[in-house]
């Protein structure tokens, strides 16, 4: 499994408030461990309405996410689970989650480098991967870090491949995925489509490239990205992933799970993988080393 660990500077203290967004960028450390989901966490300033839908279950071995107030006793499901899931994550630690995405907006956050008012965003990562010897013969995992991301200094992609049955498919991801990412932010495939917008289709396309190749490996993956919006005024980490991989805040030490496991431990998921005509073998998609 890779661990990757995103850290950015706190600036000056200044006045802010939860917008529907996420939550302030420069807030503290960011963890990205191999096991995830596609969210939207950390801007700063300015307040907005914040609304509340219900999260996805909570995993067993992290902390839940903060979640608006339901009656005792009344499970959490997602609605209809998909292998890559777009939700946004309100990080301040006592809002709800997650909130929808945003609405299709005039602004476009990636035409170029913002007049931002802030200053640069340093950004600093490091990598530590650990081959489980007890299981894995071989080291199947991969790791990707670019910044500055879109030529633009502050931004930046960041990303774990976790590799199953082989590494050559999370070679070829971490070979492709963030000029991937890059190309379909540069040209949306629709005017003004959302940030989570063009992650899920970047994880969709990759899945489709992958097919093309005669590989029979497969890997869950988790992706970060690190940005200023078009205004210039907000400073947001997306987060994105497909599978087990996982994306981990951690806030004054404490780890906040920035996304939802994709396992066929969870029935909602079970069901999805079965209805596509797939089936489950010993909670893993076909056996193991296919993709989802």
């Amino acid at each position: 499994m890779g661990v990757m660990r995103v850290r950015s500077p706190s600036p000056p203290a200044r006045p802010w408030s939860p917008r529907h967004h996420g939550a302030a960028a420069n807030d503290g450390p960011c963890s990205t461990a191999a096991g995830v989901d596609s969210r939207l966490s950390w801007p700063v300033t300015h307040s907005s309405p914040s609304l509340t839908p219900s999260p996805p279950p909570p995993s067993s071995d992290l902390p839940p996410p903060p979640h608006s107030a339901t009656a005792p006793g009344t499970p959490r499901r997602r609605a209809s689970p998909a292998p890559i899931t777009v939700t946004p994550w309100d990080g301040t630690g006592n809002e709800p989650m997650p909130p929808p995405p945003l609405p299709p907006s005039p602004r476009r956050p990636f035409a170029g480098p913002p007049p931002s008012p802030l200053p640069p965003l340093s950004l600093c990562a490091g990598v530590h991967a650990n081959r489980n010897v007890v299981y894995q013969r071989t080291m199947e995992d991969t790791h990707a870090i670019h910044t500055p991301f879109l030529d633009t200094p502050g931004h930046g992609f960041f990303a774990v491949y976790d590799g199953h049955a082989g590494v050559d498919a999370a070679e070829w991801c971490q070979a492709h995925m963030a000029n991937l990412v890059a190309s379909l932010l540069r040209n949306p495939p629709v005017p003004y489509a959302t940030v989570p917008e063009i992650l899920d289709l970047a994880f969709v396309r990759a899945d489709s490239l992958l097919a093309q190749v005669p590989v029979r490996s497969g890997c869950t993956a988790v992706a970060c990205l690190v940005c200023t919006e078009a205004a210039g005024d907000r400073r947001v980490l997306y987060t994105a992933n497909a599978g087990d991989a996982r994306a981990v805040l951690c806030r004054k030490g404490q780890a906040v799970r920035l996304s939802y496991d994709h396992k066929g431990t969870d029935p909602f998921e079970a069901r999805r993988i079965m209805d596509a005509g797939g089936f489950l073998l010993n909670h893993r998609v076909n056996g193991k080393g296919y993709r989802l």
